[in-house]
């Protein structure tokens, strides 16, 4: 294990990126919180420690609960390989909504700021409200993504060999 927080305390060594509309930080109550319930526009991005940064081949797990979305077609997700300290990234997205064809997707945020689909899928088994388990796997130039221990993706033309890794939240 490189890193592992229970969010006991505060992180210190947290990256926060954008905060449209959003908000980001340890609630005290063992979590820590992406609030971007104001707006489907509302988004926030968090970078975890720098240190991760150099780390190509990983397996990045997340406990997540999505509560309160502007819509069900907002979503969360886990970045990874993030360049320039903002983008362009990979990430695993996740709709509140994860039913939907598109409900899970491994997508690249390009240079110019714009998405690219890679793949994507539908997940049933989603806890809505409640916890679940994000899981993305990078390695080499393949990314798998799974929830709850359940593989649901694979992508294997990612553009990026190392970068930071972070959480994000739409709406």
């Amino acid at each position: 294990v490189l890193y592992y927080n229970d969010f006991t305390a505060a992180p210190t060594d947290f990256r926060i990126v954008q905060q449209t509309g959003a908000s980001a930080g340890h609630d005290g109550n063992g979590n820590y919180v992406i609030d971007a319930s104001s707006g489907n526009t509302a988004y926030g991005r968090v970078l975890l420690p720098s240190f991760l940064d150099d780390f190509g081949d990983f397996k990045f797990e997340a406990r997540y609960k999505e509560d309160q979305p502007v819509n069900v077609r907002c979503w969360s997700s886990l970045m990874a390989r993030v360049q320039n300290g903002n983008y362009p990234y990979m990430q695993m997205c996740i709709r509140y909504d994860a039913t939907q064809g598109d409900g899970v997707e491994i997508a690249l945020r390009n240079e110019s700021e714009k998405w690219e689909v890679k793949t994507n899928g539908a997940y049933t088994g989603k806890a809505t409200g409640n916890y679940n388990v994000y899981t993305l796997t990078m390695q080499g130039n393949r990314a798998w993504a799974a929830i709850n221990d359940e593989e649901l993706l694979f992508y294997n033309n990612t553009p990026y060999t190392v970068g930071a890794m972070g959480l994000q939240a739409k709406g």
